[in-house]
């Protein structure tokens, strides 16, 4: 999940760089990884550009073009959060999410974090003894024959877990804690000083991690040169040769495979999705395959009954909300949507949007027919 969130487009001072992520991760653990806070919109952008009384003719191009790419990556993230959310359900029993999903409007107005936390609130308490062991691997110091992403990513699922159970680790115990370990390592206290001297404001987890990778990265290639060890004593050769390949080949692996974690937990995670996902394609496609036979040799081919009741009965064939497009029961118009009614600046503007009167409201199953 956390892959394709970051996977989705969008600008720098709203994703960070990383997509739609935050829709997923903790804000404060976002932030700490990151260095700045996931920075949304607060809003759609208004249906029509605002130009300004007395615009020139390159003035009013520039307001179009600026809105016209606000609403594509609105649209986008729109699109982002329903399918992520799709996802998310899709893996797990609906008992599981019975409590989020409206009679009317199902999942609609449920964010892939909301369902992650209602899970978590109802079926994954940590107990005591998990967040005791967790704080304990948190308090563990750096191994300094190691990579030093090794240690940060340990850091990080930590403060992930502690999060989880709802006893928050800051990103000030982050690099406070990880200072510590990292001047207990040994023969680091240039390196002490020098970020000591680094302004308050700028001790951020991602800085501590710049800083410190350096430092252990300079202390090294002191080694190499002089042959001893972060706690001050004397390395043999032998031990000075294969640490030197050791440290060469984790410098070029280890950062690399350790951020690549999250994907593979996350492709082993949504197994049961892909199977899924798979039985219900080859399903559809027998369907389909006895529709053309049958279109082919002539006849008329059965009408496989949809599950649910018929959908003719529940979709209104000429129903339209401004919010949810085109596809929508009877009853549920632009005037009646809950969705609407929560946006009240658009909803005062555009609760008689209808069929055929769109007023720039959602484009969703434009091209549905009611069969």
């Amino acid at each position: 999940m956390s892959s394709n969130l970051i996977a989705v487009r969008m600008p720098v001072l709203w994703g960070r760089g990383k997509g739609l992520l935050g829709e997923l991760q903790d804000a404060a653990v976002f932030q700490a990884r990151n260095g700045a806070a996931y920075n949304p919109p607060a809003g759609p952008p208004p249906a029509y550009p605002v130009i300004a009384n007395g615009a020139t003719t390159a003035q009013r191009e520039q307001a179009r073009a600026e809105h016209s790419i606000d609403v594509k990556y609105w649209t986008t993230a729109e699109h982002g959060r329903r399918i992520a959310v799709n996802i998310g359900s899709a893996a797990l029993e609906p008992f599981v999410y019975a409590e989020l999903d409206d009679p009317d409007e199902g999942l609609d107005d449920v964010n892939i974090s909301d369902l992650y936390d209602h899970v978590m609130d109802r079926f994954a308490k940590i107990s005591q003894t998990e967040i005791d062991d967790n704080l304990a691997e948190f308090n563990k110091g750096i191994d300094p024959s190691r990579t030093l992403a090794v240690y940060t990513r340990k850091q990080e699922l930590c403060q992930e877990i502690a999060s989880d159970a709802g006893v928050e680790i800051t990103e000030s115990s982050m690099v406070t804690t990880g200072t510590k370990h990292a001047v207990a390592a040994g023969g680091m206290e240039e390196a002490w000083k020098s970020w000591m001297r680094t302004a308050t404001p700028l001790r951020t987890w991602p800085n501590w991690k710049t800083h410190w990778t350096n430092a252990f990265q300079e202390k090294r290639e002191l080694i190499k040169l002089t042959g001893s060890a972060f706690n001050g004593m004397a390395n043999s050769a032998q031990e000075e040769e294969i640490g030197t390949k050791m440290v060469d080949a984790l410098d070029n692996l280890a950062n690399a495979a350790v951020q690549r974690n999250d994907t593979f937990e996350q492709l082993v995670k949504s197994n049961q999705t892909l199977t899924n996902t798979i039985s219900s394609q080859q399903t559809e496609i027998k369907r389909l395959l006895a529709i053309v036979t049958a279109l082919s040799t002539g006849k008329q081919p059965q009408q496989q009954p949809i599950e649910g009741g018929g959908a003719s009965e529940v979709w209104d064939p000429l129903g339209y909300c401004w919010w949810h497009g085109f596809k929508v029961k009877h009853g549920h118009t632009s005037g009646t949507c809950d969705k609407g009614k929560k946006d009240v600046a658009n909803y005062n503007l555009h609760k008689d949007a209808k069929r055929g009167d769109e007023q720039g409201g959602c484009t969703w199953n434009s091209n549905w027919k009611a069969k």
